[in-house]
């Protein structure tokens, strides 16, 4: 049996409780707010939060955000993410600053989703300016500032550290968006996210005509069902146009207006990533991401592989958990849906991570976390991964553990995908939620539109870690298809959890640029790769692969036909297709598990 090092953790009992908490920010610390000035003229709200009774300068810890800074004015920001978020920070008597960013709340300027950062003025030249602004004239700060942040703040901190200031000494990018086409949020591999897209861009994509000091939901009236709202408007085009017809949505909802027009990865979308500016990084980086995270699991991976191949001497920390989005800073988060992963995730990152590594670099610090740390498994420095298949085959006779071979019986398997009866993605008596424990539970109907392809149990721990590569063989009776591919652990009870899973609109299959319709009948090739895991399979458990074309409202529903913009399509555009997965000696179909051996 392969042995690993795994990280346990103890329960620790955190010193100050909620209400103590509240209470220690008011009485240790007074705020300010002032109006910062960029470049071009515009002012930023920012709320400085100053330790009273300090005996030495302290560090500037920044928070840039679209999410409100409030409360204005009089009073303390008392949330979760100042006494719980902040507390490792407040703990040492850091200076913590709060930022709208332009366009938003209380700052001035018109507000853009992921600002492109080709423009003379960009979210990087407002955070030069803004330290510029702070080292300069906040009183009793030492010179050094850091930035956090989680989902769009940790985009923020992201691009901050590509700002070039001296000052700016160390950035934590968490959960951080990567790219709204290929991986995160909006889009996953050229297919619209729509169950999230609509949740998001009901607040988020809404223009802002004054300032707004508390935040506006547009979101429609979906009635008792959130999944009867979606199912009875199917389309894609239905479902956006609740909010208003084409030029509405230019109007109030501009994103959504830019998301119709551009359903394919050209200079808008390439504009908005931010992954090819990062190289040559300065500031020391901690990147956290989460195995289950169903918003930007992609951009914590990436953002880490950019950091290592074109920054390859900055100094990068990484580290990944079986989180969902953003729960590292929750105390009460120790398991998702059936699957339980132990006390003191939330005191070991804040006591072991986050705070060691910001102490280091702006405090002085000898400590150090460890530059990778895997949470709850990580593989020993003298590791390594090999790829090994798993083939598609209704009859394997083989062991997963060695996979020597593989004795193909059927060399096919067929399901029909019915766009107008999508498949649903989570229970039916989850009705009005966005439930994230998808990311580890698994629901399928009572159908016959998705295969499965199971695998003997293992006899010993096999330890995956790294992205699983899918490479299928087909033919469809249609013109376009999305496949969902899911990587299942099935425990000897038959529990199932999903390691992994994720669609792929076929059309992009050779480029998110030039789209190709397939052709009825014809062979076609499919390679992708699922973002990474970490995950150990346990004697006694086996992998399913399940393989499916509808996965919805989480995934707007594919036409199957060949229609130029899906965000138009009509309904009589949504025709069923038969699909066929090809496995045999001539068509291997099959994924490549991350396997570490020592």
């Amino acid at each position: 049996m392969k042995r690993f090092t795994i990280l346990l953790f103890a329960a620790m009992v955190f010193a100050i409780s909620c209400s103590n908490g509240e209470s220690l920010v008011q009485n240790g610390y007074t705020k300010t707010e002032v109006m910062i000035e960029m470049r071009d003229g515009v002012k930023l709200h920012t709320a400085i939060y100053t330790p009273v009774d300090c005996d030495e300068p302290r560090p500037i810890i920044m928070r840039r955000t679209p999410y409100s800074v409030r409360p204005y004015g009089d009073g303390f920001r008392t949330d979760d993410l100042f006494v719980y978020d902040m507390h490792s920070f407040t703990d040492h008597k850091y200076i913590v600053v709060y930022q709208d960013v332009r366009g938003r709340y209380n700052s001035e300027g018109v507000y853009q989703n992921i600002r492109p950062l080709s423009g003379e003025v960009n979210d990087a030249t407002d955070t030069y300016d803004t330290i510029e602004w702070l080292v300069n004239n906040v009183p009793g700060n030492n010179g050094n500032v850091g930035m956090c942040g989680i989902s769009y703040p940790g985009y923020y901190s992201m691009i901050g550290a590509l700002c070039g200031h001296p000052a700016l000494k160390a950035c934590s990018p968490q959960a951080p968006i990567g790219d709204w086409f290929i991986g995160d949020d909006i889009h996953h591999n050229g297919a619209y996210m729509l169950l999230d897209t609509d949740d998001f861009g009901s607040y988020m994509f809404r223009s802002r005509d004054a300032f707004e000091k508390e935040p506006k939901d547009d979101s429609v009236d979906y009635g008792d069902s959130k999944y009867d709202y979606y199912r009875k408007l199917l389309t894609t085009g239905n479902i956006i146009g609740a909010y208003g017809d084409e030029e509405t949505l230019r109007k109030y909802y501009p994103f959504w207006y830019e998301i119709i027009n551009h359903p394919n990865y050209d200079e808008f979308w390439k504009e908005s990533a931010h992954l090819p500016y990062v190289k040559d990084v300065k500031p020391a980086i901690l990147v956290v991401g989460a195995l289950f995270d169903a918003e930007d699991c992609y951009g914590a991976v990436e953002t880490y592989r950019k950091l290592l191949k074109d920054s390859p001497d900055n100094e990068t920390f990484y580290l990944n958990g079986p989180w969902i989005h953003g729960s590292w800073t929750s105390k009460s988060y120790d398991h998702l849906g059936a699957w339980q992963f132990g006390k003191g995730l939330f005191d070991f990152y804040f006591e072991k991570v986050e705070y060691p590594f910001f102490a280091h670099y702006l405090e002085g610090a000898e400590e150090l976390p460890s530059k990778v740390t895997l949470i709850p498994s990580f593989a020993s420095t003298d590791s390594t991964v090999s790829f090994q298949p798993l083939f598609l085959d209704r009859m394997p006779e083989y062991r997963m553990a060695k996979m020597p071979f593989a004795r193909f019986g059927e060399k096919e398997s067929s399901y029909v995908s019915d766009p107008l009866n999508p498949l649903r993605y989570l229970h039916p008596s989850k009705t009005n939620v966005r439930d994230r424990s998808y990311m580890a539970d698994n629901y399928v109907d009572d159908s016959t539109a998705f295969i499965n392809f199971d695998y003997r149990a293992v006899e010993d721990t096999l330890f995956l870690c790294g992205p699983i590569d899918v490479n299928l063989y087909y033919k469809t009776t249609g013109r376009d298809l999305d496949f969902i591919v899911k990587v299942l652990d099935v425990t000897p009870e038959g529990e199932e959890m999903l390691i992994r899973g994720d669609v792929f609109r076929a059309r992009y299959a050779k480029s998110f640029e030039k789209p190709e319709f397939l052709t009825p009948g014809k062979v076609e090739t499919l390679n992708f790769s699922l973002c990474d895991v970490a995950h150990y399979l346990l004697p006694g458990h086996s992998i399913r692969v399940q393989i499916q074309s509808t996965w919805f409202p989480l995934v707007d529903v594919n036409p199957q036909t060949a229609v130029e913009n899906i965000f138009k399509a009509k309904l009589e555009d949504y025709k069923e297709a038969k699909v066929t997965v090809l496995h045999s000696a001539q068509y291997p179909s099959g994924i490549s598990l991350p396997v570490v051996s020592e």
